[in-house]
Order: C-alpha cells, then sequence, then structure tokens
C-alpha cells in the first residue's frame, strides 16, 4: 500500500530579539512591584530626573502658566534654567493640548528666535517645560530707551539705526518660523519678546494652532489686556489663525520702527481695522509713514493681510532700498528655509 507525503512538520517560530527603549517595561518578581523601566543611556536625551532639578524661586504667576527660576545638574556642570508648568484648572477647563505642546517643543531644531528648550522633567502629573534662563530686557523697554531724542514728527528717517531694523527682522523670523511648525502666537506684544546680551529677540509662549481660540478667550478676560494687538476677529469671534498673528506681528514691528512716534496714524489703523466709522478723518502724516507695506496687516477681511513670509519679504526690501545703515544679515538673501516645518495660508492649503 501506497503512503502519501509526510505531513509538514510544526514549528513555532523565533521570537526576534527587540531592544527595550527607555520607556519599555519588563515583568521582574513576583512582588508589589509588577513593573520596572528598563532605561538605557539617556545621557543625549532631553529627559531629566526630578532629583536633577532644584526649584529656587517662585517667578510671577501668570493666568496660565507657572513659572521657577531652577537649576539643572548634568555630568558635568550646573545649569540655570526656566521651569514652566500649565495651570491645570486651566488645562481641564480650556481643554489645552499640553503634553502635544511639548512633544512637539522637543521636535523643533535649534534655532536663534525662541527660547532654546533644554527638556522635560515630570513629577507626579506635574508636566515641566525646561528652558534655558537668559539674562535679557524686554523689547518693550529696549525701544523704548532714549526715546525722547527722537524728535521728527514723521520720522522720515526710521529704522536707520542697525539694531531697530534687526530686531524688526527677528520677530518676524521668529513668527514664521512657529508658523511653520504648527504654533501661533495670540498674546504677541512687545512685552512678549526678549531681547538677548547678544541683540538677539527671542519669542516665547506661543502655543498649538488649535489651542489658540481657547487661548483669545483667556486673554480677553483679563482686566490689563491690550487689545491693541488682537485682530478684529480674535477680539469680536475669539478666531485666530495665521493672518492674526499677522497683525499682531505688524504692531509690534510698527513699535519697534516708530517707538512712541506715530501713535495717533496706528491708532487709526487699528481702529479702522477694526471697523470705525469711514468718517474717521484720515491724518495729514499718513502720507509721511514709511514702511506703507505695514497697512495691509491691518485689513478687516484677514484675507486680505499678507502671508509672514511676504512681510518680512517687505520689510527686508524696505531696508535694502536704504544706503544709510548696513542690512541685517537675515535680509541679504532670503534663504530661510524650515528643516521640517510646512507653511499654510489662512486657507489650510499647504506649501512647502
Amino acid at each position: 500500500m501506497s503512503t502519501g507525503p509526510a505531513p509538514p512538520t510544526k514549528k513555532l517560530p523565533d521570537i526576534p530579539e527587540k531592544r527595550l527603549s527607555k520607556y519599555t517595561r519588563a515583568i521582574v518578581d513576583d512582588n508589589e512591584h509588577y513593573y520596572s523601566t528598563m532605561k538605557e543611556d539617556v545621557s543625549n536625551e532631553k529627559l531629566f530626573s526630578r532629583k536633577d532639578i532644584c526649584f529656587i524661586l517662585n517667578m510671577n504667576t501668570g493666568s496660565i502658566y507657572n513659572r521657577w527660576m531652577g537649576t539643572i545638574s548634568t555630568a558635568d556642570s550646573k545649569k540655570c534654567v526656566v521651569l514652566t508648568a500649565m495651570k491645570e484648572d486651566v488645562m481641564k477647563k480650556s481643554g489645552f493640548h499640553w503634553d502635544e505642546y511639548v512633544k512637539r517643543l522637543l521636535d523643533l531644531p535649534i534655532t536663534n528666535h525662541i527660547t532654546h528648550i533644554e527638556g522635560i522633567c515630570i513629577e507626579e502629573a506635574t508636566l515641566y517645560v525646561v528652558h534655558e534662563h537668559l539674562t535679557c530686557e524686554v523689547l518693550e523697554n529696549v525701544i523704548g530707551y532714549g526715546q525722547q531724542e527722537r524728535e521728527s514728527k514723521f520720522l522720515d528717517h526710521l529704522i536707520l539705526d542697525t539694531k531697530t531694523s534687526s530686531y524688526a527682522t527677528d520677530v518676524l523670523d521668529g513668527m514664521e518660523f512657529i508658523q511653520s511648525y504648527g504654533f501661533l502666537h495670540p498674546g504677541l506684544s512687545t512685552k512678549k519678546v526678549l531681547v538677548t546680551g547678544q541683540k538677539i529677540c527671542k519669542l516665547y509662549d506661543f502655543c498649538l494652532r488649535e489651542d489658540a481660540p481657547a487661548k483669545v478667550k483667556i486673554i480677553k478676560n483679563k482686566v490689563e489686556s491690550n487689545l491693541e494687538f488682537l485682530a478684529p476677529e480674535a477680539v469680536q469671534r475669539s478666531e485666530y489663525d495665521q493672518t492674526s498673528d499677522v497683525w499682531a506681528t505688524a504692531v509690534v514691528i510698527w513699535r519697534i520702527l516708530y517707538k512712541d512716534n506715530m501713535t495717533e496714524t496706528l491708532d487709526f489703523l487699528l481702529s479702522r481695522g477694526h471697523g470705525a466709522s469711514s468718517e474717521v478723518k484720515k491724518l495729514d502724516n499718513i502720507n509721511f509713514v514709511r514702511c506703507e507695506f505695514l497697512f495691509d496687516c491691518f485689513a478687516t477681511d484677514c484675507e486680505q493681510r499678507p502671508s509672514m513670509k511676504a512681510l518680512r519679504q517687505s520689510l527686508c526690501q524696505e531696508i535694502n532700498h536704504s544706503d544709510t545703515y548696513e542690512v541685517p544679515a537675515g535680509c541679504i538673501t532670503d534663504n530661510y528655509v524650515p528643516m521640517k516645518g510646512q507653511l499654510s495660508d489662512s486657507n489650510g492649503s499647504i506649501s512647502p
């Protein structure tokens, strides 16, 4: 009698070896500690242990964040830092995506235009962002220094010094950078820009695009809020997008270029943007304003405002057309390209 082929021998596949990440949990002993964290070398990571951080001073508490000055200890040094955590009640009430915000911060490439992120620290349920500590001044104080010396009524000679033009391009570079990574900056003002000892402007306190409307509502509820930096759609409907950032940035640029001069003209432009009566008398000196590209930034219709990139290019063009001061390095060539980021317009379309 012939027999058929023997059945195939069944054998379980080998279990592949998998390298454990620093967050991989493995069963250890049969005691109350069922899991332990198997850590690899984390010397190059941005995760700090609570024992490596010393909280020294509780800084001024805001309406959204708690901040501390402290130090972090590494293998070979100790560094002064600022630790930031979102208030728990704000996170619950407003629905801020704090964890996602922190995750995206850690993915950012190093740039001079925002405060450097040293890393994070997790203590129980609190997630801290660890920023560099800077010896710096607030932009509003820097540009206000010596303003009495500028007596020209129409300031036909504005932005003739290298520092002033550099401040303006720094702010625009920073705003274009954060927008390219999905952040917006409701609340941007001359008080929210830091100037380092090297005269470099750095941004902080921006937020995720999806959290911007919630942040606007908090800003509007603050008694001391200066709403001139908020676009009409933010003031009236708590809406906020990239074009709203353009409005706020234009106010900051105006303040940098004119300091406390031409405030009447700025007030006219802002009131017109907020829908003031067309009977408002047009100011005589508005025709003397340099940098007319800023006018479009205060359009009531947000679609009529330029993009951040166009605003930056217009400023650089204005600077390059003047032969009375040195051109900042950022305006020599327009070669700024985000490493990972993408820019999206007000309609949500993505451009490389």
